[in-house]
């Protein structure tokens, strides 16, 4: 595995939130976590997300079914206030039918041995970096100090890079591969609706992420998204 020292000189050698993101993901991998998510919750929500990895679906079917209002995982992060594993929490708790439900749903498409590492924002809601293996192996104990330690490393650069801005000190600004895809369909002048017809997820979805697009891009409307992603080249003409 590789040592926190070596990730922080890789993470702070990166220059944009990709390059952080490629780098904090191969670790993730080698170390057997293939899930990996950064974003914001307010309450019990998903607000925002910076980058997003989970079995093809899951997080998408997971807006669109809203299982955030029932998720106990969820509601343990709003108030956390330091890193845990979900697998020493849920040991110690109990869940009715439709939190048992979620829970086996997960791990039938391949969510195990959660890490978290919350962020509290004093703006309102918490930050999170988490992790996550698409098999039921058990992870190395001795490990998981080091893990949550590159999380918050990560978290740390993205807000430095965030910060710093890029290109004439204009802001970084990252989509996720969803959010470039339903953009250039709002360039073409698509409704959420058609939207929701072409890519195959439900309204609610296109939804979400329409406002993801349009909080990242601090654009008012859509067309003014439409024209911030172009002058960013995040779209071509």
């Amino acid at each position: 595995m590789v040592s926190f020292e070596e990730f922080v000189e890789q993470s702070e050698a990166a220059t944009t939130a990709c390059q952080l993101e490629t780098h904090f993901k191969k670790v993730m991998v080698d170390e057997g976590f293939e899930n990996q998510f950064m974003g914001r919750i307010v309450g019990r929500s998903v607000a925002e997300t910076q980058f997003v990895h989970f079995p093809e679906g899951h997080f998408e079917t997971y807006l669109a079914e809203q299982w955030d209002e029932v998720d106990p995982i969820m509601a343990f992060t709003a108030t956390a206030t330091r890193p845990f594993c979900w697998d020493d929490v849920a040991s110690r708790m109990q869940f009715n039918r439709e939190q048992t439900a979620l829970l086996d749903e997960c791990r039938r498409v391949g969510v195990h041995s959660i890490v978290v590492v919350p962020f509290p924002n004093p703006n309102g809601g918490c930050d999170i970096v988490g992790v996550s293996r698409r098999h039921a192996d058990r992870p190395d104990r001795a490990h998981i100090a080091v893990l949550q330690a590159i999380c918050a490393q990560t978290w740390r650069r993205h807000a430095d890079l965030a910060a710093a801005g890029s290109d004439n000190e204009r802001p970084q600004i990252t989509l996720t591969s969803r959010e470039l895809e339903i953009l250039k369909w709002m360039k073409d002048g698509k409704s959420n609706s058609e939207i929701s017809q072409i890519i195959g997820l439900s309204v609610k979805t296109i939804e979400y992420h329409v406002g993801n697009v349009l909080k990242k891009l601090a654009a008012p409307n859509r067309t003014t998204a439409v024209v911030i992603a172009i002058k960013l080249r995040l779209l071509a003409l």
